[in-house]
């Protein structure tokens, strides 16, 4: 990946987290490649479908990886209480 789409990826997990604490709903699909469009156009990347895909799939990735994260350390709060 190269370092523009590295920051579209951060912008977006940044943006969706945002808007996930506002909401607390998960973004819908438009919602999701409206911070796509935002974050290519502020790290000033014009994306084919194959960097779109790319991202997306490491955004996805990001995402499943804290869930994980967060279901771990919710199951360990669980224990101790």
């Amino acid at each position: 990946m190269i370092q523009a789409e590295k920051d579209v990826v951060e912008q977006m997990l940044s943006s969706l987290a945002i808007s996930l604490l506002q909401n607390r709903v998960a973004p819908s699909y438009e919602q999701v490649m409206h911070h796509f469009g935002l974050a290519c156009e502020r790290a000033g990347l014009i994306a084919t479908e194959e960097v779109a895909v790319r991202i997306l799939k490491r955004v996805s990735s990001e995402i499943n990886e804290a869930q994980s994260m967060l279901e771990f350390i919710g199951r360990g709060a669980d224990l101790m209480h």
